[in-house]
């Protein structure tokens, strides 16, 4: 990218049949986790030597980074927005505790 260029904005597109609350924050965590996996592929492309660092560094400016921020705005937009009987069901005074795990 050059120079002063902006990034593309981009939006996650969040099939209609993901209509339900869970689905669609379960969608659009799944694409996190897909974008991740690929950020990972391509770091590992370029540490081999299969490509180089300046389309790895191109693919993070102008692939990662727009979809990342796209993937980020759509899941906050759903958090903000969670069904009556989903928050009924937290108890945070019972649900949050100290773990017993020995590492955590």
């Amino acid at each position: 990218m050059a120079e002063g260029q902006l990034a593309r904005r981009m939006e996650l597109v969040i099939p209609e049949t993901k209509a339900t609350w869970p689905e669609r924050l379960a969608f659009a965590t799944a694409a996190r986790e897909a974008l991740r996996l690929q950020h990972n592929a391509k770091g590992a492309d370029f540490r081999a030597g299969r490509i180089t660092k300046e389309a790895f560094e191109t693919y993070v400016a102008e692939t990662f980074r727009p979809r990342s921020a796209a993937i980020s705005e759509a899941i906050n937009t759903i958090k903000f927005d969670p069904p009556a009987d989903v928050m009924a069901d937290v108890d945070l005074d019972n649900q949050i505790r100290p773990t017993t795990s020995p590492t955590g």
